[in-house]
């Protein structure tokens, strides 16, 4: 059972981070309640797991999320090609909705 201290705090870092309006916090809360949580983890890894068996994806910053089957991924890559192709890894994995780019690309001129 969930705390609802632990239900306020996460609420609270979604909603300060940006990644979900409040009514979208609250719907992903109950959500949560349920089953899909536990698939949301199942996707996480599974995209995590595509990410680690390329090893020519070397993101100098890579977070990754999903949310209610939703794969957001954030941070910072060498390439056009890199972002395109951790796009694509995400894509494919079985049960992933959609999938939020945020991806930057690195200026290399700066190393």
């Amino acid at each position: 059972m969930v705390s609802s201290k632990s239900v306020r705090a996460v609420a609270l870092v979604l909603a300060l981070g940006g990644i979900l309006s409040a009514c979208s916090v609250v719907d992903f809360l109950e959500k949560c309640r349920s089953s899909d949580c536990a698939g949301d983890a199942k996707i996480q890894a599974a995209v995590e797991a595509q990410v680690a068996a390329h090893p020519n994806l070397r993101p100098d910053y890579l977070y990754i999320q999903t949310i209610d089957h939703v794969v957001y991924l954030n941070g910072l890559v060498d390439t056009e090609f890199e972002r395109r192709q951790l796009v694509s890894l995400a894509e494919k994995v079985p049960g992933v909705e959609q999938v939020i780019d945020k991806l930057g690309i690195m200026d290399n001129s700066e190393r």
